[in-house]
């Protein structure tokens, strides 16, 4: 196990020291180690005043500190050195460090030492007010410090110490065993913290939109956690781990059957990463789970979408690959999204164009070009066949309905948010007992949803508006006011 060196040697001298002195007279120990605390507090607020007056690198940057012990807060202090605003979040009763001795001015020296050039404030999290603040703080800040890996380690120091001492005092070997068994809990523990803090750094990167490893990583804490646990036992018992391999191993089918759900989850998240059918921030439809709206998690046993209604749909990663889903990223990728909808015409407003009308359709700048060509092009088609004009039936002639759906081409080729290199139609629909459908069929180049809808209310607003303008009306349903009006 761990050997003293001579630094282990000096911390020891250092501690019998201070228990002698202790024992000796309590009020001369404390009193000098506060002086000592005193002298080093002092020497560091010092600088810390020399430091405000100069602006240092980090002027103007704002850290939210979480963290607590000694590393997180002395890494913010650092940060407050160099000239960063640092405000620092505890529990409502302030954290642990401020109750350690010795005190001076009603403060710890320990907490006053680590934790300089900080404002400091306790907020209860569980609480929607104290959670409200956390979050108005978070969203001002720029960096944001919390206790991770190194904090537990931490811990080790003074294990290793007690393990050490077992040699001076008398010690059963259950105790021994138990000591060793903290020390594997608390290495397993800051391993998982790491791989936290990796798949955490991941996250923030750029590669984490196009390949999420959050699943493998809960892979990975499951087996570390799973051989972890077999070891402690291992180390508690005194017996070999692979006494209790070869025991799991007899176990396969119960163990097999136990962990179903995430053997299946796992064989899902590799399908979802291989095949890259969704990633987070990708919008998802699956109606049959209740589900339209935007994946924010991806995990080894759950996928969660968040709704258009802020509601969050929770739906097993197995599930969702062995049923049929939308995505609708090839949607955002392209640059367009559709607009498809129709007008419905009252058949009974449909007509041939007269002179008159068609002196009125040359004013509009969208068709005027139409209308002249077309006009030359059934002039000539009917000169050709010898056709009375007089007659519209007996040759080609312009309809409003026609000259409408060019109308409505025309405006929405010259439209700055319609998308001209992508399926453009203006087409009709089959007559039926509600009337003509003329549908538009075009996409918008602007895939954000409220913009989207902003296009599209604009184009049908207009279009509905200069209906009457081509002596064509809307069908509707008969209301309570038609029927007053017989």
């Amino acid at each position: 196990m761990f050997k003293g060196t001579r630094y282990i040697l000096f911390i020891l001298i250092y501690l019998f020291y201070n228990s002698v002195a202790l024992a000796i007279d309590p009020e001369i120990f404390v009193q000098s180690t506060v002086n000592r605390a005193s002298k080093v507090l002092s020497e560091d607020i010092s600088k810390e005043k020399k430091m405000k007056e100069l602006k240092g690198p980090l002027n103007g940057l704002k850290v939210l500190s979480i963290g607590t012990s000694i590393v997180g807060p002395w890494a913010a202090t650092l940060l407050g050195y160099l000239g960063a605003e640092v405000f620092k979040v505890e529990p409502p009763k302030g954290e642990f460090l401020r109750v350690l001795y010795p005190h001076q001015n009603k403060l710890s020296t320990a907490y006053s030492s680590t934790n300089l050039n900080q404002k400091s404030a306790g907020l209860n999290t569980k609480e929607e007010e104290g959670m409200n603040a956390m979050l108005n703080l978070a969203n001002q800040a720029d960096i944001l410090i919390e206790k991770g890996v190194l904090n537990r380690l931490s811990y080790f120091i003074p294990l290793i110490f007690i393990y050490n001492l077992k040699d001076l005092l008398v010690v059963y070997e259950i105790v021994d065993r138990v000591l060793i068994s903290i020390i594997a809990v608390i290495f397993i523990s800051s391993i998982n913290a790491f791989i936290n803090a990796l798949n955490e750094i991941y996250s923030k990167s750029q590669f984490s939109n196009r390949f999420n490893i959050k699943s493998y990583v809960q892979i990975i804490k499951l087996f570390i956690n799973i051989f972890g646990v077999i070891i402690i036992i291992a180390l508690l018992t005194g017996k070999s781990p692979v006494y209790f391999l070869s025991g799991i191993g007899a176990l396969t089918a119960v163990l097999m059957l136990v962990f179903k759900d995430t053997i299946l989850s796992f064989v899902s998240s590799i399908q979802i990463s291989s095949n890259d059918l969704f990633k987070i921030g990708d919008w998802v439809e699956a109606p049959q789970f209740g589900a339209d709206g935007d994946v924010i998690d991806i995990a080894l046993h759950s996928v969660k979408i968040q709704n258009w209604d802020k509601t969050i749909s929770i739906i097993p990663t197995h599930k969702l690959t062995d049923s049929s889903f939308k995505n609708w990223r090839g949607m955002s990728d392209s640059g367009g999204r559709r607009i498809k909808r129709s007008i419905k015409i009252d058949m009974n407003s449909i007509k041939f164009c007269d002179s008159p009308m068609i002196e009125r359709f040359k004013k509009f700048k969208v068709i005027s070009n139409y209308i002249n060509q077309k006009q030359t092009e059934i002039n000539e088609h009917n000169l050709a066949n010898n056709i009375n004009e007089e007659e519209l039936i007996n040759g080609r002639s312009l309809t409003n309905i026609g000259t409408f759906r060019a109308y409505v081409e025309g405006y929405l080729r010259n439209h700055t948010s319609v998308h001209n290199d992508m399926t453009f139609l203006v087409r009709q629909l089959a007559p039926a007992a509600d009337g003509l459908p003329i549908e538009i069929y075009v996409f918008s180049n602007d895939t954000n949803w409220v913009n989207y809808e902003a296009v599209q209310s604009n184009i049908f607003d207009h279009l509905l508006a200069i209906l009457s303008e081509f002596d064509l009306k809307i069908f509707q349903n008969p209301t309570g006011d038609d029927f007053r009006k017989i």
